[in-house]
């Protein structure tokens, strides 16, 4: 339970951190961004702290938490015509995801890798209905995401960094 509170303190030092230098204005930045940022910190974390001790639900939900917010972000930094045509993929793709999880945390029921292979599948279906799979166009988005993304890098880093000195302790 003292990771879970210290993970809270984190998440709260660090939107209370954003929301300071937002206001100040040495930080131009979205308050969708800064919420796209604490759920991909929390679900992260959730997932770093829950991995290996049994805690599927926990697991799963921090899974669900950290993928919301990549697509929040990837919604809120990319000019995206038709949002919905992410979105609704990822109703899918994530749980599905989080499923495939369950599953490499130890669950080995013969329904999970099945369950969560539909769940992706149809969310790829969904994505190459909708969308453009076009190879040349997802290396460009890949890279775009990359350059933007790597904040969310260095966090992971941090996250990694002081719940494991918190281990040590």
């Amino acid at each position: 339970m003292v990771k879970y509170q210290t993970i809270v303190l984190y998440l709260l030092i660090f939107l209370a951190l954003s929301v300071f230098l937002k206001t100040v204005g040495l930080l131009e930045i979205r308050t969708t961004e800064i919420f796209a940022y604490s759920l991909i910190f929390f679900g992260i974390s959730t997932v770093y702290v829950t991995i290996g001790k049994n805690r599927r639900m926990v697991l799963f939900t921090g899974t669900i938490t950290f993928l919301i917010g990549i697509v929040l972000f990837v919604v809120d930094n990319f000019e995206i015509v038709n949002p919905s045509r992410i979105i609704y993929p990822s109703i899918f793709f994530i749980p599905g995801i989080a499923v495939i999880m369950l599953y490499y945390d130890g669950l080995r029921s013969r329904y999970v890798i099945p369950i969560g292979a539909v769940l992706i599948i149809f969310g790829i279906i969904l994505t190459m209905i909708w969308g453009n799979p076009a190879a040349g166009t997802f290396i460009n988005s890949a890279y775009r995401i990359t350059i933007k993304y790597w904040p969310v890098v260095l966090i992971l880093i941090g996250i990694i960094f002081l719940l494991s000195r918190d281990e040590k302790r």
